[in-house]
């Protein structure tokens, strides 16, 4: 028997926009939160209180996302779920579970059958849900305890992450729901999933925004380092050239200038890592996002590589309208099938705050990081390894295997401690993280893993050495296999990272703001709650699932 719905819409045919939305990729499902959310014909601002999960084990055309999108039913995702912007969305292996906490309010806007449904983040509270592995679902949503001592609201800020080999999460900067948007906070908050107690510890540097991003990364020795850039610090607008590196576990902070490109500074992009096959390098990627003053006018992709610390602009220009995602505020990033970088949801900048609309929920994008296309369409079977881009070894070396040669700042790092930080000389797997970014599990922290390689490489040279002064010469790989044999880097050696423009904002609860306890048991059996009917008036509304095009820039 299908359960009625609790809200006035349908969550497809009133779609326009969605932003500030987090998603986590699980057995090869997309799953989205809600957020704040403009409906279609008026652009009507209100909460977008939906959870939607986008099944990418089956093929499918990207304006037909309808077909592939499940929306869970009160039964299982209740209407009293806060709904807000900005929440941590993570995964916890431990105990199977999601986590969901946080985020700034967002307005009911009369979407609500029983508008008192309609709620917002709880100071020392937070939501969990079982996953089942067998089948990707979800289980019924529940409210947990997470208290925070001497919080009084709730965090909010893109700058955040989950550790789940340590079971931490962590959020920098931002701005707590009961000061305002426009006062920041120097706060690094810790959730620990052992204890679920919040603890707070602090920037050195001052009051960092919450709209730039912090991404893990796993050091050879097993450390994990946030690495932060973008949005502001203390009021002005960061280079993105400047970036924040937080050794968690010594609690030590350093800042380092990167080499190559320059993308400007930009506020609200998104933002997920990728790795070499061979671990050389990694890749945290960055899409669109907001200058600090005038139109946006950002639709590019660009790659900082790590340990090099090395800007490469991926593509200059994006289409405005699909198959590209055009200029994007507050949208979400995954790294999916290995290679597609998957844009969801955000808010259409160009021409002003979603003058276009993602027509009946057709708001995924995706890009191959491979063909540098944007897709009409998901093929659920081209599941081919990640290469680097040309654009990416051009600067660090190598090829697209991987094989980077350079490892290391080409002024030095900033303090002689990162030099081993950022080494690659001892091999290490990579952790889950909440943040997505790889096809089969919630994104991997990447981190230094070659050395060992390296020394099976030497080791097999050393034989074959020996092996050609007695038998003659031996056959010469092609040119660029592995570049890295005239390198002399370390790496590589056996045994030795408040001026607010008026011009450019976002809104919070309608107003412009400038930019500048153990898990519920899930049996092996499918966990398949029963659908959720629909109003039928919207559903019928729309019959042509197709999203507004403009043809390719040049």
């Amino acid at each position: 028997m299908a359960e009625d719905s609790p809200y006035r819409v349908d969550p497809f045919s009133s779609y326009c926009a969605l932003s500030g939305q987090q998603t986590l990729i699980l057995g090869d499902k997309l799953f989205i939160t809600g957020g704040y959310y403009v409906r279609t014909p008026n652009r009507t601002i209100s909460g977008g209180p939906w959870f939607r999960i986008v099944d990418l084990q089956t093929s499918f055309e990207l304006d037909r996302l309808r077909n592939s999108t499940d929306i869970l039913p009160p039964s299982v995702y209740p209407p009293t779920v806060p709904v807000v912007q900005n929440p941590v969305f993570w995964f916890d292996s431990e105990t199977s579970s999601i986590f969901y906490s946080q985020g700034a309010a967002t307005l009911e806007g009369g979407i609500y059958k029983v508008s008192s449904q309609h709620n917002g983040a709880v100071r020392g509270k937070s939501w969990t849900a079982p996953y089942n592995p067998t089948n990707a679902s979800l289980g019924l949503w529940r409210e947990i305890d997470t208290p925070f001592n001497g919080q009084t609201g709730a965090a909010v800020s893109r700058r955040s992450f989950y550790d789940d080999k340590a079971r931490k999460g962590y959020i920098y900067g931002g701005w707590v729901t009961t000061t305002g948007p426009d006062v920041f906070t120097d706060g690094a908050l810790t959730y620990d999933a052992e204890t679920l107690v919040w603890t707070n510890g602090s920037i050195p540097y001052g009051r960092m925004d919450g709209q730039g991003a912090g991404i893990p990364y796993r050091t050879a020795d097993g450390r994990v380092v946030s690495i932060i850039f973008g949005g502001r610090l203390n009021g002005t607008p960061l280079l993105m050239t400047t970036i924040f590196i937080h050794d968690i576990t010594n609690n030590k902070w350093y800042r380092q200038d990167t080499n190559g490109g320059d993308p400007g500074s930009r506020a609200w992009f998104c933002s997920s890592i990728v790795s070499a096959p061979d671990n050389s390098s990694h890749q945290i990627l960055v899409y669109s996002g907001v200058p600090p003053s005038g139109p946006s006018n950002f639709t590019d992709i660009w790659a900082l590589s790590l340990p090099s610390f090395t800007w490469s602009l991926i593509q200059a220009n994006s289409p405005i309208l699909a198959p590209g995602p055009g200029p994007r505020l507050q949208s979400s990033c995954n790294v999916i099938n290995d290679h597609i970088l998957a844009i969801f949801g955000g808010r259409n900048w160009d021409g002003g705050d979603s003058r276009y609309c993602d027509t009946n929920g057709n708001a995924l994008f995706l890009y191959n990081l491979n063909t540098f296309e944007w897709l009409e369409e998901y093929n659920s079977s081209d599941r081919e390894a990640y290469k680097v881009p040309a654009a990416v070894y051009n600067d660090i070396g190598g090829n697209s295997s991987g094989f980077a040669t350079v490892t290391a700042p080409a002024g030095g790092f900033s303090d002689p401690d990162m030099t081993a930080l950022f080494s690659l000389t001892t091999p290490t797997s990579p952790v889950e993280s909440g943040g997505g970014g790889s096809r089969t599990n919630v994104g991997a922290i990447a981190g230094g893993t070659v050395g060992g390689v390296i020394a099976i490489v030497g080791l097999i040279l050393l034989f074959l050495f020996f092996r050609r002064r007695r038998n003659g010469p031996i056959p010469v790989p092609p040119p660029g296999d592995d570049p890295r044999k005239d390198t002399i880097n370390g790496a590589f050696e056996i045994g030795n990272s408040n001026n607010q423009s008026q011009n450019a904002s976002y809104e919070v609860n309608g107003t412009p703001v400038p930019y500048g306890g153990p898990a519920m048991e899930v049996q092996g059996q499918e966990v398949k709650p029963p659908p959720m009917e629909l109003p039928a008036e919207d559903v019928s509304q729309q019959k042509d699932y197709t999203r507004e095009r403009r043809p390719l820039l040049p």
